[in-house]
């Protein structure tokens, strides 16, 4: 009876009420667990987040896989300024929601928009800008937290994984010319023309045009991006020197080429990441389980894929792709679903629009 009173002083907003009942109630029966839960997130809203992380660890510690209990940690965590846990305490979340008997929370999607939004805040921790909601016209915007001088970077956003357009018209590819890596055009600031004085800029020092000491087809503007491929996917990828027939991921290339779709090449390296990840762990750790499902890499790019996207030559490519990889078991995550979820991820990409606009 007085959780449920305490239920109906929350609904009505009345946060301090309710946690005078809560706590009635939980020195009555100190055993159940939706009690420190929902005291829990009474006080998180009153912003006592460390008595609210405080009930969120005895949720847990009296039930484990109770994922409100993980979820309130998370949020308390973030709060507190403590980015990693909060995020390692998220992680937990997702994995509790994928067991087919656990008990999730009624909006999922909240979860994914706070981990998302946690994912956000780590990256620009300690930069001189914040992210506001401005309401329903305009959306959300990115602010400085102090002035800025001119010239000053504020930060750098580097991709995860990206590849140079690829054309079926072999005269045009030679325009698409650029780093493996960072994707720094090799063409001159006159040839780029209105871009010119801007790539010059950015990019004072020319580039050194180094390539791939394994199969020398791949070309880098430094060293540094040469050293970055190879330890992210190029190892995975790479073709050699061998001149036994077409290679798997030749194959790829020019199956991509044919079809005008970069995509395909986008893919494969993220797949070759998550396989990269995979062979630089070393043979003595323990694999988590969870690593077979999706994790790692392409755990921070599922959150946002949703719809799969069909393309001629999917199939093929992926093929291929497994043909090269052959003793990587990685099936769990280098599927036909997966390799059209980030296809879908892509396109949107492309037009433009935010597959997360109101989540970060």
């Amino acid at each position: 009876k007085l959780r449920e009173a305490g239920n109906k002083l929350f609904s009505l907003k009345r946060y301090s009420d309710a946690i005078e009942l809560y706590s009635q109630a939980i020195d009555l029966d100190t055993s159940n667990v939706s009690l420190f839960s929902n005291r829990s997130l009474c006080r998180f809203y009153l912003q006592q987040y460390e008595e609210s992380l405080t009930d969120a660890v005895s949720a847990i510690k009296l039930n484990p896989a109770w994922v409100k209990g993980h979820y309130y940690r998370a949020r308390a965590l973030e709060k507190l300024g403590d980015l990693a846990g909060a995020r390692r305490a998220f992680v937990r979340v997702r994995e509790l929601q994928r067991l087919p008997d656990a008990r999730t929370l009624a909006d999922a999607d909240d979860v994914e928009r706070s981990y998302i939004a946690l994912r956000f805040a780590e990256a620009i921790a300690g930069l001189p800008i914040e992210v506001r909601y401005c309401g329903h016209e305009t959306g959300k915007g990115v602010f400085a937290t102090r002035s800025i001088n001119q010239g000053e970077s504020i930060f750098v956003e580097e991709p995860i994984v990206c590849h140079r357009t690829v054309v079926s018209d072999a005269a045009r590819q030679a325009d698409c010319d650029a780093c493996a890596h960072c994707m720094r055009s090799f063409a001159s600031a006159a040839a780029l023309g209105p871009f010119g004085e801007l790539h010059e800029r950015i990019y004072p020092d020319p580039p050194c045009s180094t390539a791939c000491t394994a199969c020398g087809t791949e070309l880098y503007c430094s060293q540094r991006c040469r050293d970055a491929a190879w330890s992210s996917y190029h190892s995975v990828l790479c073709t050699g020197r061998d001149p036994a027939g077409p290679h798997p991921i030749v194959r790829i290339r020019q199956l991509a080429s044919k079809l005008g779709r970069t995509n395909f090449l986008i893919i494969a390296r993220v797949f070759a990441s998550v396989v990269a990840r995979r062979r630089r762990r070393p043979p003595t750790e323990e694999r988590p389980a969870r690593f077979e499902k999706s994790t790692d890499l392409f755990e921070a790019l599922e959150v946002f894929c949703s719809n799969e996207e069909r393309a001629a030559g999917d199939a093929e490519a992926l093929e291929l792709l497994n043909e090269h990889l052959m003793t990587d078991s990685a099936d769990e995550v280098i599927t036909l679903s997966n390799w059209r979820r980030l296809n879908g991820l892509i396109l949107r990409n492309v037009q433009q629009i935010d597959p997360v606009s109101d989540l970060a």
